[in-house]
């Protein structure tokens, strides 16, 4: 099986992820026995840059355990000094620096091919599987409900929260990600508000389409328009290096939300897919 990136969930311009300022007088508690996981725009082997979902847990002895492209490692380490946060991964192949703030931290990484990115990760409150999920029966799927989101939807797994920052021309935007990673599968449901001086028009959902197509390099299989309780939106599937890239995108006032499944061609049943992207329900507040 070819490994697969997990998502590129927004590209209206390349991913610029924002250091957080962090005030001194401010304690910060160790890192030890948390698990922490974010989308970073990273290189390949070939060092070409994608989005990946990364899954961190910091044990005992400074030992790190991390999930990349579905498989498990444990061949990294992490030192911390106060809000400064130091991780090794692949035997010091690469290294990330960062600092911590509250349930945030951020930094720069570089690796011994001289390639440089910017990450974000956020705490979570359960620790790193041991090993890829297999995408369970339908009854034990989970209902899942974001109030800030002000949304529904099923997921195979209980979602990560996740953050992305980027630089458009029109200001920052912050994407909010939830996201479960199965054998052979990404699940992810994301939602940006939009800077106020960017148009809000149908015009804005081809915009994404295409940024994402061209983000992933990504052949268009099929596209239509759809909706959700009146809210304009889009559905179109993508073939390209990973994987079947299936998604649904809404523009909610001057909130975009974007529903995505990329997936290993072959291995996940369309009905599961299905579920998912049906599964979506707004939650507006009366």
């Amino acid at each position: 099986m070819k490994p697969f990136a997990a998502i590129l969930l927004l590209t209206l311009c390349p991913s610029c992820l924002v250091h957080a300022q962090v005030s001194e007088s401010v304690p910060v508690s160790g890192v030890a026995g948390t698990s922490w996981a974010g989308i970073v725009n990273s290189p390949d082997s070939a060092g070409r840059f994608q989005d990946y979902a990364y899954e961190f847990e910091f044990l005992t002895g400074n030992k790190l355990r991390w999930r990349w492209r579905g498989a498990v490692y444990e061949n990294g380490t992490w030192q911390q000094n106060g809000r400064d946060i130091l991780l090794e991964m692949n035997d010091g192949f690469s290294s990330w620096r960062g600092t911590i703030e509250g349930n945030r931290m951020s930094g720069n990484s570089f690796n011994n091919e001289g390639y440089k990115w910017n990450w974000v990760l956020l705490r979570q409150t359960r620790a790193l599987p041991t090993s890829a999920q297999v995408i369970p029966a339908a009854s034990e799927w989970i209902n899942y409900t974001s109030a800030a989101g002000r949304c529904r939807f099923l997921m195979p797994a209980e979602p990560r929260v996740t953050e992305q920052s980027l630089e458009t021309g029109a200001g920052k935007l912050v994407n909010n990600v939830f996201l479960a990673l199965t054998q052979f599968a990404v699940f992810s449901v994301s939602y940006a508000d939009i800077p106020p001086n960017t148009p809000k028009s149908k015009s804005l959902l081809d915009s994404v389409r295409k940024g994402v197509l061209n983000g992933i390099k990504g052949t268009l299989i099929s596209s239509s328009n759809i909706s959700h309780k009146g809210y304009p939106g889009r559905e179109f599937q993508a073939l390209s290096d990973s994987g079947t890239y299936t998604a649904r995108i809404f523009l909610v006032n001057a909130r975009l939300y974007q529903l995505v499944v990329v997936a290993v061609p072959g291995k996940v049943p369309s009905a599961d897919v299905h579920r998912f992207l049906n599964s979506f329900d707004l939650k507006m507040e009366r």
